[in-house]
């Protein structure tokens, strides 16, 4: 639905705008984050998640405490403080 790949046969509508023929109007109404480059290799595991939290509009005077608790929840006190590009 995103225009990314061809379409093979059918229809698809979003909000009443179709894939195959109004795809501009379909493309504003998606939120859209291709996974392939997802993490940015120089930051480290908790500077990611500090961004993602600004990025989804947690509040600032929040994100500390929740990006303690994904940390901790998450099992990745070893690795906080590490680059992306060292986690392989």
């Amino acid at each position: 639905m995103t225009g990314d790949e061809l379409i093979s046969s059918g229809q698809a509508y979003l909000d009443g705008y179709s894939v195959n023929t109004e795809i501009k109007q379909v493309q504003q109404r998606l939120g859209y984050c291709p996974q392939f480059d997802a993490l940015i290799e120089q930051m480290t595991v908790r500077e990611h998640l500090y961004m993602f939290a600004r990025l989804r509009g947690v509040e600032e005077k929040e994100i500390e405490d929740i990006v303690d608790d994904l940390i901790d929840n998450l099992l990745l006190k070893d690795h906080e403080h590490k680059q992306a590009k060292d986690l392989r």
